[in-house]
């Protein structure tokens, strides 16, 4: 049985002299020389093998090792020039003074100090995000991340906490004004600052621990950092639950608030980790 061949440069020859070439050859003779000139090869046939692709680690870019230095310098300057703002903290959680003592005869020296702890506590919950990802490897749960997107890590994660940061502050404007109670959630709003900038004088140093030292001692001050995280939401909820009593506010009332305003948003973020994951 005889099998026809036919290429581009044969589409030219009549029907004669493509049956006596077909006839002169066998299909055992047939080659890439008579096909594509007598220059041409035949190439060896390579199987290329799959080579896995390494995840990057999510603490090995820029924009963290930025983030460890920024939250350093700016920790030391607080140390360095708000040392008396620190004493008042602790004695506001000690209850040696009254918060609503302090909220009336706060001084614009403090109002600064209260400013950056909650900076300082917003870039630290940045990194404790991307310092606790990377140790529990969420990133084998999703898609391989180039270079580019593990540096851009830091600025989605800080964007993100802005974000909620923006929906609280205007949820509480938002609740004050439909209530006529601002100055209920003006006092509130300067019991969350106050438990911020305490929150990140007492995470900062764990934090800086666990990022700038990576050997095996750094398992142990992670764990003892989410037990201390653990412990600062539960003073939280405990400072939250006395503020609403004290003012004659329902139990129900106080829940509908953190589920509308606190639990919220956080559980946005959290599906949305999830569903990166999976």
């Amino acid at each position: 049985m005889k099998v026809p061949f036919c290429t581009d440069c044969d589409a030219w020859l009549g029907p004669l002299e493509a049956d006596r070439m077909l006839d002169s050859l066998s299909p055992h003779e047939v080659s890439a020389a008579y096909f594509f000139g007598p220059s041409s090869e035949l190439a060896a046939e390579t199987i290329s093998t799959p080579r896995l692709v390494e995840d990057l680690p999510w603490i090995d870019s820029y924009t963290y090792e930025a983030l460890v230095v920024g939250l350093f310098v700016l920790a030391c300057f607080l140390l360095y020039r708000y040392r008396s703002s620190f004493g008042i903290l602790f004695k506001m959680q000690t209850h040696r003074v009254p918060l609503d003592k302090v909220y009336e005869e706060q001084t614009l020296f403090f109002k600064n100090f209260l400013r950056l702890g909650v900076g300082l506590m917003v870039l630290l919950a940045v990194g404790i995000t991307i310092r606790l990802g990377d140790f529990w490897h969420w990133s084998q749960h999703g898609p391989s991340l180039s270079r580019w997107t593990v540096n851009g890590l830091v600025p989605g994660v800080l964007g993100a906490f802005l974000g909620v940061m923006a929906y609280r502050y205007l949820a509480n404007m938002l609740i004050g004004s439909v209530t006529q109670s601002r100055s209920f959630f003006d006092r509130y709003r300067f019991m969350n600052r106050v438990y911020s900038a305490l929150s990140s004088v007492l995470l900062t140093p764990l934090f800086l621990l666990c990022a700038l030292y990576d050997g095996a001692g750094a398992r142990g001050i992670i764990y003892v950092m989410i037990g201390l995280i653990v412990l600062l939401i539960g003073g939280y909820l405990e400072s939250s639950y006395r503020f609403f009593i004290s003012r004659n506010v329902s139990i129900l009332q106080w829940i509908l608030y953190l589920c509308t305003v606190e639990i919220f948003p956080l559980s946005l973020l959290l599906f949305a980790g999830l569903r990166y994951a999976i």
